[in-house]
């Protein structure tokens, strides 16, 4: 408790938050919430951004506070990048009181900014090594296993103050520190006021959705039970929104890929319920609250639901024990009948999960 106490403040500081990926456009679930707390600092602090990005992107030339910084598509190339930069903003660095920085990959801006004194701040998003668990083959082992292991070591280490998305994640990092009090949980958000409530079209399930970059390796193994499953279930459409639809060559006739659309309103109201049947992964998955605040019942696993407390009891979470087994999401979905409304779900997400809720957790540490 005294670690927080000696971080409020009540005067405007300048805080440097440093990112990948571009938090204007908030595709995926890292960037819904690194552009969360860049709106919870921005509320009371000077806030400056050093995003990395993987092309090109148009810059707002009246807003000097973000740096955009386009690096390749591999990962040396991140890694020079990263480095790079570290040491070309040691003057930045300088000039501000606090840098939070989205994840252990930004290692380089935490040395640097330790070397110069400032209090850093490191937002985990979810432990590397609990999502290389459900993989295989001998790269996620190296990259997550070995290599992201020790950086999210390091970091947690030199870090002030460690933010995870759930109690289930700060256990993991408390394991990298002898201070345990540095970790604490600032839950994710979704911007529920902007997210109508729709009720279920039909009661019987004929329209699924599953909304995610397939880029991502835990949305793409999702898929690939999706695709599993709807060669099942022939009556069923499967939708699947996001980036990565040219992954995927050969699917059965009832599965839709839709790549990135630019508002996801009709598609959630079309549906009626979500499929998520995540088997990696790791804490709280943007997707699934996003689903409950729209009012959607939701099919998924253990790993689904991970770090939401006595989600499990709402009417509307459908839990498959093994995440793999085809049957029994087969069995499932032929035979669920559906409410009407799901106003409990949204409920849960507006009481836990708001943005409200989470920029005054994050306040208190910045």
């Amino acid at each position: 408790m005294n670690l927080l106490i000696n971080f409020i403040t009540s005067t405007l500081m300048k805080v440097l938050l440093v990112t990948f990926g571009d938090i204007n456009d908030p595709t995926n679930g890292y960037l819904i919430r690194v552009s969360t707390i860049y709106k919870c600092l921005s509320k009371e602090h000077d806030v400056t951004v050093i995003q990395f990005v993987n092309s090109k992107i148009s810059s707002d030339n009246s807003n000097k506070k973000i740096i955009n910084v386009e690096i390749g598509k591999n990962y040396l190339s991140y890694a020079v990048k990263i480095i790079s930069k570290s040491i070309s903003s040691i003057k930045l660095i300088k000039s501000h009181d606090k840098v939070v920085v989205e994840g252990s990959i930004f290692l380089p801006f935490i040395i640097t900014a330790k070397l110069l004194r400032k209090i850093v701040i490191y937002d985990t998003h979810g432990s590397i090594v609990e999502v290389s668990k459900g993989l295989k083959g001998i790269k996620n082992f190296i990259f997550r296993r070995v290599i992201g292991g020790v950086l999210d070591s390091i970091s947690t280490k030199l870090s002030d103050v460690v933010i995870t998305v759930s109690e289930d994640d700060a256990q993991i990092f408390r394991k990298y520190t002898r201070n345990k009090q540095k970790v604490v949980v600032v839950r994710h958000a979704v911007d529920v006021e902007n997210i109508p409530f729709y009720e279920v079209p039909h009661e019987r399930v004929r329209k699924v959705i599953f909304v995610g970059n397939l880029h991502s390796v835990q949305n793409y193994e999702a898929v690939k039970i999706i695709l599993k499953v709807a060669e099942r279930v022939k009556d069923i459409e499967f939708i699947i929104v996001g980036d990565g639809r040219e992954l995927f060559k050969d699917y059965p006739p009832n599965v839709k890929f839709l790549g990135k659309v630019p508002s996801l309103h009709e598609y959630y109201r079309e549906a009626d319920v979500c499929f998520i049947p995540l088997t990696t992964g790791t804490g709280v998955k943007t997707k699934v609250l996003e689903c409950m605040a729209y009012g959607r019942p939701v099919i998924t696993t253990m790993k689904g639901i991970e770090g939401l407390n006595n989600v499990e009891k709402l009417d509307g979470i459908y839990l498959i024990s093994h995440a793999e087994d085809i049957d029994e999401y087969v069995r499932l979905m032929n035979s669920l009948v559906l409410n009407k409304q799901y106003y409990n779900l949204r409920k849960y997400i507006v009481e836990k999960h708001s943005i409200n809720s989470v920029c005054k957790s994050l306040l208190l540490l910045v």
